[in-house]
């Protein structure tokens, strides 16, 4: 009787890790494919900045801020404001993170000549209605100003913080040394999956059965952290105190936690099809011992 019950249990465990092996490397399979696309394309970034008009946002608080520095600068805002637009902030923002992910390592300077061109025409009226001379202090003045309006307009097109993680080199590290090996992940998980599957179907014994539970197990391993988190607003508790930055952060992160959950329940659903079918399938063939 031991000698006929060691098989079994053997090939039960056999299953088993089986199935163990394909639910995880469905969930590497999952997230080694995304962290791909992530890291290697910037459309997932881009598409976030046109989806939460994160241009009008960038518009808004630059409008703020230098109505506020008005008394400082005595430069009124419409001279900044008039070389700007929605469209204009919008190109330049996905234009920045294009380049980041092409040149990691540099950073993107806008054409900023409408606006140069914009503060110095502002600064030759003022001097001729104020009949100022155009000396030294006013080259310096000038430049100050011009220098001081780009920095102050570069910091709020990058909502994604990239030179922030550019000077830290995290973003060169992210971008260059992460992409492959996720690939690689993506693609060992993608074989492990199918050697977890072929020996269950070599195995003959209710292969459905146990690719099927592999597969409910891989799916709701996926789904039930991002159905928390939908469900928790977990994403939207975040504090940033930017507008744009909190939208398109909150956005790319709300859009990768739907993708996920989406694959998570695609994964469930397939497991709960290939697991009822074994049953019934079995019932059909052992009808006596289904109805014992």
């Amino acid at each position: 009787m031991s000698q006929t019950s060691s098989p079994r249990i053997g090939g039960l465990l056999l299953r088993l890790l089986c199935s163990f092996v394909l639910a995880f490397s469905l969930i590497g399979i999952c997230g080694g494919s995304i962290g791909t696309a992530v890291t290697g394309s910037p459309s997932l970034l881009t598409a976030q900045i046109s989806k939460q008009d994160a241009a009008r946002k960038v518009y808004d608080a630059l409008k703020s801020q230098f109505e506020t520095e008005y008394n400082a600068t005595a430069v009124p805002a419409d001279v900044y404001l008039d070389a700007l637009s929605a469209d204009w902030l919008e190109d330049a923002m996905k234009q920045q993170v294009t380049d980041s992910y092409q040149n990691p390592a540099d950073k993107t300077v806008p054409d900023f000549s409408a606006l140069e061109q914009s503060i110095t025409d502002y600064f030759e009226r003022y001097a001729a209605e104020n009949h100022c001379e155009k000396d030294s202090t006013y080259d310096t003045k000038l430049a100050q100003t011009i220098q001081n309006a780009e920095h102050t307009i570069q910091d709020a097109l990058d909502v994604y913080q990239l030179d922030t993680l550019k000077n830290a080199g995290l973003w060169q590290k992210l971008i260059g040394r992460t992409h492959k090996p996720l690939m690689l992940l993506t693609v060992g998980c993608g074989i492990l999956a199918v050697l977890a599957i072929g020996t269950l179907l070599l195995l003959r014994s209710t292969p459905c059965y146990w690719i099927g539970t592999g597969t409910f197990a891989g799916g709701v391993l996926l789904a039930a952290p991002m159905l928390w988190v939908m469900g928790s607003n977990y994403i939207s508790r975040f504090s940033l105190k930017e507008p744009a930055v909190y939208a398109v952060f909150t956005g790319t992160m709300t859009q990768l936690a739907h993708l996920v959950l989406l694959i998570g329940l695609l994964l469930t659903a397939a497991g709960l099809v290939l697991l009822t079918g074994s049953i019934l399938r079995s019932r059909r063939s052992h009808p006596d011992t289904a109805s014992a």
